[in-house]
């Protein structure tokens, strides 16, 4: 447990570590430790930036910064971007590691009514991009690499109603779909038969499991 403002939080796939975004003077910074150290004696700063996600070895850490997608190594070396979105368009709707050379992320002009945005994916080590592959954002692979979740939002009058599609890997063939009102916030998954997320119906909030 953390002291701090910390947030978005991702475990590597050993277990061993975790990356979460820290607010430090007012800018979102990348931090890196050893899970279980509660004195923080392991943590390291490792550049500004926000939604760390572990590469499936726990070689890199991917995270956004600016409305464009960098790697870095754990130990803080190596930084460099990944993905050089289009001129009127960003990649600031989420983004995960595929598998360990290809990232998967939402790219768009946004996700309200009249917007655009969805899911493509990059070969890492030849640049290319392919895409969209799915309409939505918030893209987050399952730890053992089976299942895509992302969330799709359709207004339905003076409502928004969001969608929770779960998608297998590599096929993209449609698994299932949960929907509400509202929500889901910051989605993780820790294997294939469980992942969390959060919804708001009405005044009060409700995590699922």
């Amino acid at each position: 447990v953390t002291a701090y403002d910390d947030s978005m939080p991702d475990v590597s796939h050993d277990g061993k570590w975790v990356t979460f975004k820290r607010v430090v003077g007012g800018f979102d910074r990348i931090i890196v430790r050893q899970t279980g150290d509660a004195a923080g004696t392991t943590e390291k700063d490792l550049a500004q930036g926000l939604r760390p996600r572990w590469f499936p070895a726990g070689d890199w850490i991917v995270f956004r910064n600016q409305g464009k997608i960098y790697r870095i190594r754990p130990d803080g070396t190596s930084l460099a971007q990944i993905t050089n979105p289009p001129a009127g368009v960003t990649d600031i709707f989420g983004h995960d590691c595929w598998n360990a050379n290809t990232l998967v992320f939402g790219r768009g002009t946004g996700s309200m009514p009249g917007q655009t945005v969805g899911i493509y994916l990059q070969d890492i080590p030849t640049g290319t991009v392919t895409g969209p592959v799915l309409a939505g954002s918030l893209p987050v692979v399952s730890h053992d690499g089976s299942l895509l979740v992302s969330e799709v939002k359709i207004p339905t009058g003076p409502a928004l109603l969001h969608y929770i599609n779960i998608n297998r890997i590599p096929t993209l063939q449609f698994v299932s779909r949960f929907g509400f009102a509202y929500g889901p916030n910051n989605l993780t998954i820790s294997n294939a038969a469980h992942f969390a997320f959060s919804a708001r119906s009405g005044p009060s909030e409700t995590r699922l499991g």
